[in-house]
């Protein structure tokens, strides 16, 4: 059935576990400097979390 409730959170739940892919990939890169890495997994962290409210508006359209 289309549209129903767990429908949604199955998409959702996907789209949250294709995020966590792409910030655990970003954190396999070897930066010398560790401040400098840090600073970018919080920054992919960040993108993540707005790409996951963007898509909670989404749904809500």
């Amino acid at each position: 059935v289309r549209g129903t409730i767990e429908e949604r959170m199955r998409d959702r739940a996907k789209q949250k576990e294709h995020v966590q892919q792409v910030v655990m990939e970003g954190k396999s890169t070897i930066v010398p400097d560790k401040k400098d890495a840090n600073d970018k997994n919080k920054d992919k962290k960040e993108m993540a979390m707005w790409l996951l409210e963007d898509g909670e508006d989404e749904h809500k359209r």
